[in-house]
């Protein structure tokens, strides 16, 4: 457990501390141990002792839950909207927070946070696909024009597609983007309107 590393994501109106977990990962006979890093979702606030006070018990400790929800079991059955808000908040979750992780660390070594000369990101299918637009919105909130980032991003970003099967490539409707992640919605307009430009 790495809480001192820990960062914020925020998901539409909740915000939450994603607090990382590393477990080393040596290899027969190497001579170098790489680290995985795992992202556990964790309450600022993980109890509500005004409403515990008044009675509201359940309500007092809903935050702490709601937050724990995101990393405790991935993959929700998203046939439901319920499912589906919770598929997209747990993919931005560990695309946000790993992303803002690798900026963190290019900062601490004075690195800038331009790094599609020397950091590869593999994308694999669609779950982590967010990263894309989520990398161009933390350049923008660094004051990097949004021409800059996304040519960065392709840089940085690599795509595998393991099936053509029309259940593993996700679509998400404009609506539950809009309340999950409203950041991203402007970025992907953005991004959708700089493709479509190149092809005409």
């Amino acid at each position: 457990r790495r809480y001192g590393e820990r960062v914020v994501v925020t998901c539409g109106d909740m915000r939450v501390l994603a607090v990382p977990y590393d477990t080393p990962i040596i290899g027969y006979g190497a001579k170098t141990i790489n680290t995985l890093r795992l992202w556990q979702a964790e309450p600022l606030d993980g109890f509500d002792f005004p409403a515990f006070d008044s009675g509201k018990y359940l309500k007092s400790t809903a935050g702490r839950e709601a937050a724990e929800r995101i990393s405790s079991v991935l993959y929700p059955n998203d046939n439901t909207k319920a499912g589906k808000a919770l598929r997209l908040r747990q993919e931005y979750f560990f695309t946000s927070a790993s992303l803002q992780d690798i900026l963190r660390r290019r900062k601490a070594a004075g690195k800038s946070p331009l790094m599609g000369d020397d950091v590869a990101v593999q994308l694999n299918d669609t779950h982590p696909v967010f990263a894309i637009p989520e990398y161009v919105r933390l350049l923008c909130a660094e004051g990097v024009a949004f021409e800059q980032a996304f040519a960065e991003a392709k840089k940085v970003f690599a795509y595998t597609n393991h099936t053509v099967m029309a259940e593993a490539l996700e679509k998400w409707d404009v609506a539950t983007v809009k309340k999950i992640v409203p950041a991203l919605l402007p970025i992907l307009n953005k991004i959708e309107r700089a493709l479509e430009d190149r092809k005409s």
